[in-house]
């Protein structure tokens, strides 16, 4: 008997029911009256302790989770296709407290969201782009025109692993080649994966700080 089952309310009831049966608890009568009620006020029960899980997000489940999550972040911020509850619910307890704005922010938010490292240059910051004279350039091996004008900066994000079409083969791999199923040419619309290229340049459109003009270069 756990608390708040069918038995449980069963024994409660008698607990308080009147002496009107000889003996209450083998009556025939007594016994279906407090099965009934009992079974009613276990059903009731259940979904007061469900109701009280779905305050909180940390014990939400199923629509529950996603409503809180759409309280939030609105259409920003939805269930991957096939994710599992606790995963969903400690990527949005995550992302309540997420830090933003800053270099450091932008490449957690790219290792949490693609499980890949990403890089962020900021054009008008010498330690990422080198500068003449400098200890950090070389050509053809580290660093690159900046510039001060528009706050530029350029994030460099990779998909996350497994992403790309099913069965098709790339270049410098042998299963591929001209005029064969196993290769042919892509649109990004094509890929598949768990988050698309749309969903990762939101993301980082949410975590910039504003003024900040981005170029986005999404790798596989």
């Amino acid at each position: 008997m756990a608390t708040g089952d069918t038995d449980d309310m069963k024994s409660r009831l008698r607990a308080v029911f009147p002496n009107w049966f000889a003996d209450p608890v083998n009556s025939p009568i007594a016994e279906a009256a407090f099965t009934g009620f009992a079974s009613g006020l276990s059903f009731v029960y259940s979904y007061i302790q469900f109701a009280k899980l779905q305050t909180r997000i940390k014990t939400a489940t199923g629509g529950w989770l996603d409503l809180a999550a759409w309280d939030f972040f609105n259409t920003g911020f939805l269930r991957r296709r096939s994710e599992s509850d606790d995963g969903f619910r400690s990527r949005v307890l995550k992302e309540l407290l997420r830090p933003r704005l800053t270099k450091a922010a932008i490449l957690q938010m790219l290792l949490d969201l693609t499980g890949r490292p990403g890089i962020v240059i900021e054009l008008a910051n010498s330690s990422d782009l080198g500068s003449w004279d400098g200890p950090a350039f070389g050509y053809d091996e580290y660093g690159g025109w900046g510039s001060t004008e528009n706050n530029g900066v350029i994030i460099i994000a990779q998909r996350p692993v497994n992403s790309g079409l099913p069965i098709m083969s790339g270049y410098d791999s042998p299963a591929g080649g001209w005029d064969q199923n196993l290769f042919g040419l892509l649109d990004q619309s094509d890929l598949v994966g768990p988050l698309s290229d749309a969903d990762i340049t939101a993301q980082i459109m949410r975590t910039i700080a504003a003024g900040i003009n981005p170029t986005i270069i999404i790798t596989g």
